[in-house]
């Protein structure tokens, strides 16, 4: 696109290339040099382009990277302007608000994303849980919503919490066992520990992602993706 002549406006141009071409870093750091009084302008001059939904959400990715939270907020709620239904829109927004004190706003978020996408599970679960109704249980379709969005990070944030569960299941292990059932498997943590213990190891998880993380470790006999109770 050529250059407008408004400098934030051309500033967030060019930081959407860089982020398209992988560097949403770079964009971000001109998108903060350029940030100045009139950048809502500038803002407002991209959103009322041909910029659809999805292109308002890469906005507000390299408009949060640049520090610049409310107008990242601005972006997604255009979003939803044109799509109601955009689920990635209400996600960052629940995710935004409380880096600008706005955190009351998320109880009325949820109820606007429950209402779009009565279907959708991470919308119900925390609709429910901000409106102050009380939860028996997550429901399993939130959880493994929750654990299919964490499968690829897992690993590495335990790993920074310290986490000490599988090596205490190992060594509560007395001696060798036969069949082994490793309920909430998760990416095998626990199961590349105790494998050796045991004759034969089965994993249940809620989540594909972590089952498909877990299978390319090959510890299991089987895996079987499922709420551990129906399981058992």
């Amino acid at each position: 696109m050529q250059p407008l002549g408004h400098p934030f406006f051309d500033a967030l141009e060019r930081a959407l290339e860089l982020h398209r071409s992988g560097d949403t870093m770079c964009g971000a750091q001109q998108l903060r040099a350029a940030h100045g009084a009139d950048a809502e302008i500038g803002l407002a001059i991209a959103l009322g382009g041909e910029h659809g939904p999805d292109a308002c959400i890469e906005l507000a990715v390299v408009l949060h990277a640049a520090g610049c939270f409310e107008l990242a907020i601005a972006a997604c709620e255009h979003a939803l302007v044109l799509d109601p239904r955009c689920a990635v829109a209400y996600g960052a927004l629940a995710w935004l608000l409380p880096t600008v004190g706005r955190d009351h706003e998320r109880t009325q978020l949820y109820a606007r994303w429950a209402s779009a996408l009565p279907d959708d599970p991470m919308a119900v679960h925390m609709h429910a849980a901000t409106a102050g109704r009380t939860l028996d249980r997550a429901a399993p379709a939130y959880v493994a919503a929750l654990f299919d969005e964490f499968a690829r990070s897992f690993d590495r944030a335990l790993g920074e919490l310290d986490y000490r569960a599988p090596e205490a299941v190992a060594d509560a292990l007395l001696g060798h066992v036969g069949m082994g059932l490793d309920g909430g498997c998760g990416t095998s943590l626990v199961g590349a520990r105790v494998r050796e213990r045991v004759d034969g190891l089965v994993g249940v998880d809620l989540s594909a992602a972590m089952i498909e993380r877990a299978a390319a470790r090959g510890i299991y006999d089987a895996l079987h993706q499922g709420e551990l109770g129906e399981h058992l």
